[in-house]
């Protein structure tokens, strides 16, 4: 037989087959005879593959993980007219009749109930046969190898039965296969380890490297020459302690193992690394594979999802107790404002509701607060006294700024209102002085100053925007609240400004510190259409400008029951659907001394009762109930009197418990509301 080195031109063969260690031994078979070959483990590999200008034979399992062995030879028929294929059946469980019918399909069909060994060796000469012989020396060719073990035949040659009885191969072929085998597995090895991209070491008993791919280089930024001269022990620590070589060489005892670590990878630090450790015999020695992978993203994102989750937490609890405190708070406002309206200026009762009816209001506000701070929902903005928020916070931070730590301000007394939302910005302060606290760990002083500006510098935009913190900062032209935050603490240098605003970027301990902070500064300065600015200095401390746009109308006074009359009902017949009897009064006697006819529900299937058999004008339907929820008995209020005008009303935060898109008529009114705040809207959808 003609050596293929002889026929002058070397075509690449597609080999097709699952098993990857079959295609391995046939391309060191192809290997010895200076034959290049491509590899495919599937049908739609394969076809990809048979497009190669050079590819004229192609060897192929008839069994395939994702189409059926006669489809694929059709399709490389059909496609590829000039491709010769070899088929033959690795399992040997296909039947007679359609191994021959594939014959007639393909070049030929080899390897019919033969052993292993001798069925790769069947497709190898065929190969040969092919690449050296026309068509009549390839049938020559087969009917010699029909004479050492059956085939299904070819082309030409029409299928003969095989006989139950493997053929013998010779020692020099299995020989040959096995080294074929033990090579390509070497080499295929190699090129796993080289083209890894996690960092793979090697390493003896004694910890001393013996190898190191790529991505361990790129890793430890070193060469390979400059990891080979160092220790295991030099370049991994585990999480729980030192790196001993005793750990080292309990995991050759075991074999096997899987810690977590650090390793100093980086210029500007270690990297947290999943290390699983593999003993193997490396060149007849016993070593230990070690795949270093760097798990600093998923480290960030397991963060992420903790924060998020006590978020969730703080949300729910919030919502809770905000719902219950919106309740007690409408009734002891309302029967404040009733107390009021019933007594006179100089009653000696008078002068203690109103300090009654003032503190429910300023209660209010704080509850709106805890929901804004621990729901991430749309900002309600509103006009607001930047001096005013300022003040609340300082009360607030007092009790987690230590006393070395002094506390104080500079409020502009003409100080522009701006349009935003309190408890967003509360939040902007306190991330703020939280950072300037932790800056200031042997204590100081904080300052927070407000005044108003005609220009700001333009959103700070980290390391990618236009600018450089403190440098040549575009300023546009307005007028804007200025609000600064000030500490005399350790600073930041020109490496740590760009990132400061990045998500889980920290400097500080990142056990105790998510680097979310200052993003979600960042966040809701950019939602009400401010800009932000830093400046600092390492030892210098640190100051941040927020600039907010200004609003010159000043905010609308909230006022007393005794300040505006209330509003006067034109009368009409209003339900009111509250689990909450005492909640439920207090809208009844609002109602009724604006002149209203109210009726009472406590739960949804009674409001529905009344919806079916009274002529009602108005339903004021509180949202979370027992049994049939607020949004339920809506629903079915829809279908029995479509046109009927509904106020949804609730103590949890209105604005995330509803979706205003799927009620496009409804009103909402969050609690506690007054008498004015229910009068006007009552007024206004009966109007």
């Amino acid at each position: 037989m003609t050596s293929p080195q002889d026929a002058g031109s070397k075509p690449t063969i597609i080999l097709i087959d699952e098993d990857i260690s079959r295609l391995r031994t046939i391309e060191g078979l192809l290997q010895q005879e200076g034959i290049s070959s491509i590899s495919c483990q599937s049908g739609q590999e394969a076809l990809a593959a048979a497009g190669l200008r050079d590819a004229t034979i192609a060897t192929m399992n008839l069994e395939l993980p994702d189409i059926d062995g006669l489809l694929l030879l059709r399709r490389l028929k059909q496609e590829h007219p000039h491709l010769r294929v070899i088929i033959y059946d690795a399992r040997q469980n296909i039947p007679e009749a359609t191994f021959r019918k594939a014959s007639a399909h393909a070049f030929a069909a080899l390897g019919r109930r033969s052993g292993r060994t001798e069925m790769l060796l069947q497709v190898h000469r065929a190969i040969l046969a092919q690449l050296t012989s026309d068509k009549h020396s390839l049938q020559t060719e087969l009917a010699q190898l029909k004479s050492d073990s059956p085939a299904a035949g070819s082309e030409a040659l029409p299928a003969e039965p095989h006989t139950d009885i493997p053929p013998k191969t010779s020692q020099s072929d299995s020989t040959r296969v096995d080294a074929a085998q033990d090579g390509r597995d070497e080499n295929w090895f190699r090129n796993l380890f080289q083209s890894s991209p996690a960092a793979i070491l090697v390493c003896d008993r004694d910890g001393r490297l013996l190898d190191a791919n790529p991505a361990a280089c790129r890793l430890y930024r070193a060469s390979r020459a400059m990891l080979l001269q160092k220790s295991i022990l030099e370049l991994i620590l585990p999480e729980e302690g030192q790196f001993k070589l005793r750990y080292f060489q309990d995991l050759f005892k075991k074999g096997q193992g899987q810690f977590e670590g650090v390793t100093g990878a980086r210029h500007k630090g270690q990297v947290p690394v999943d290390v699983r450790a593999k003993k193997f015999s490396h060149d007849e020695t016993l070593a230990l594979l070690l795949h270093i992978q760097d798990i600093s993203v998923r480290q960030s994102l397991q963060k992420h999802l903790l924060y998020s989750t006590k978020m969730e937490a703080i949300q729910r609890l919030g919502g809770g107790i905000a719902h219950d405190l919106n309740n007690l708070l409408t009734v002891i406002l309302g029967n404040a404002e009733f107390g009021l309206q019933a007594a006179k200026p100089t009653d000696a009762t008078y002068k203690d509701l109103l300090n009654v009816e003032d503190a429910a209001l300023q209660a209010r506000d704080l509850v709106r607060q805890l929901l804004t701070f621990s729901r991430r929902h749309d900002s309600a903005p509103r006009l607001v006294d930047v001096n005013e928020v300022v003040r609340t916070h300082v009360q607030l931070l007092e009790r987690v700024v230590p006393d070395d730590i002094k506390i104080e301000t500079s409020l502009h007394t003409g100080l522009q209102h701006v349009l935003a939302d309190p408890g967003a910005l509360q939040e902007v302060f306190m991330n703020l002085s939280v950072n300037a606290r932790d800056a200031m760990p042997n204590g100081g002083r904080l300052l927070i100053a407000t005044e108003n500006s005609n220009s700001a510098a333009t959103l700070f935009q980290g390391a990618s925007g236009p600018d450089t913190p403190g440098q040549g900062k575009r300023l546009q032209d307005g007028n804007f609240v200025k609000i600064s935050v000030a500490d005399v603490g350790t600073g930041m240098g020109g490496d740590v400004l760009p990132h400061i605003f990045d998500p889980f970027f920290t400097t500080k301990d990142a056990t105790k510190n998510t680097g979310l902070g200052l993003s979600v500064v960042y966040g809701v300065v950019n939602q009400h259409k401010g800009s932000i600015d830093v400046s600092s200095e390492p030892g210098d401390g640190t100051v941040f400008h927020v600039y907010l746009p200004a609003v010159r109308q000043s905010p609308k006074s909230e006022g007393t029951s005794t300040e505006k009359p209330p509003a006067h009902g034109m009368g009409g017949r209003i339900l009111v659907v509250d689990d909450n009897e005492n909640v439920r009064k207090v809208a009844f006697y609002i109602l009724q001394k604006q002149g209203y006819s109210v009726l009472e529900a406590d739960n949804g299937h009674q409001a529905l009762d009344y919806v079916r058999t009274e002529k009602l004008d108005l339903v004021i339907l509180d949202v979370v109930m027992p049994g049939l929820s607020g949004p339920d008995t809506y629903a079915q209020i829809r279908e029995i009197a479509p046109a009927l005008p509904v106020i949804f009303v609730t103590g949890y935060d209105i604005h995330a418990e509803i979706d205003t898109a799927q009620y496009p008529g409804v009103t909402l009114l969050q609690k506690p509301y007054t008498q004015e705040t229910l009068g006007e809207t009552v007024s206004q959808l009966l109007a």
